[in-house]
């Protein structure tokens, strides 16, 4: 039995054109429109809040041509990790590779994101648990001999209760994902790490703002990940390291928050 065993792996090269990623709309206001209610103005951080791509950003603009890397995605089944993989892809990486615990929706991700001479990698593992991370990165240093960029994506929120109403375990686990998952996978990235290699953290809002009721275990072990990333910084310095806040996006996961969207919002 290898390292591999009960990982799912699966790649294709189908040459489907895609000619823009998918959108994951903002809860928040639009271009020049004012905040609609305290919510969105505590987690709103800059003047501008865009709800398209535009040019700069673009993986079809010729600035940001990814050709030649190698990409790994956690949680590039659905939402935030799906849209990144789909914009390496556009932008001509080699391979990206997509990492989750959802078999289903890394599979549908991959088909969904295929796009011509890129190698597309899908494996459903749990990235709190260091050997099954170990064999992912293995199999794709097999195949491609060098990984570009991390995109440390995966997340976990638990649920929306006061600290004296909540479980252990339900606490804890965004604990286990948002923090040693994310060193897990960092830790095994590192190994493997070349000068100028990139590592991307998606964080998010909740680890700045002063306080939002029941978030104390997400809030708090995104704001733990994102000191820990201070460090990698500094103590990694061979590689690029950012610490990025997306914007609150309408995905899976913003829907069990209940934080309020633009239908919630009357847009």
């Amino acid at each position: 039995m290898t390292a591999l065993d009960g990982l799912s792996l699966g790649f294709s090269t189908t040459p489907l054109v895609i000619t823009s990623i998918p959108e994951l709309p903002l809860m928040a206001p639009a271009d020049g429109e004012e905040p609609l209610n305290e919510h969105v103005e505590a987690y709103r951080f800059t003047k501008i809040v865009h709800e398209t791509v535009y040019d700069s950003v673009s993986p079809l603009n010729p600035n940001n041509s990814a050709v030649g890397k190698v990409v790994v995605v956690t949680g590039g089944g659905k939402g935030i990790g799906k849209a990144v993989a789909s914009a390496f892809a556009l932008s001509g990486a080699t391979g990206v590779v997509l990492l989750g615990r959802d078999k289903a929706a890394l599979e549908a991700s991959r088909e969904e994101i295929q796009s011509p001479g890129v190698k597309v990698l899908c494996y459903a593992a749990d990235i709190t648990v260091p050997d099954q991370v170990r064999a992912v990165f293995k199999a794709a240093l097999d195949i491609f001999g060098h990984i570009d960029v991390l995109i440390n994506n995966a997340g976990y929120l638990s649920a929306a209760k006061d600290f004296d109403q909540i479980s252990i375990e339900d606490y804890w686990e965004s604990f286990e994902v948002n923090v040693k998952g994310g060193i897990v996978v960092t830790l095994e990235y590192v190994k493997t790490a070349q000068p100028g290699s990139t590592i991307v953290n998606m964080s998010s809002a909740a680890a700045h703002v002063s306080f939002y009721q029941g978030y104390s275990s997400y809030s708090s072990s995104k704001l733990a990940f994102w000191r820990i990333m201070e460090f990698v910084q500094h103590e990694c310095p061979q590689m690029r390291t950012f610490n990025l806040n997306p914007g609150t996006c309408l995905t899976d996961m913003t829907r069990k928050s209940g934080f309020p969207t633009q239908t919630d919002l009357g847009k």
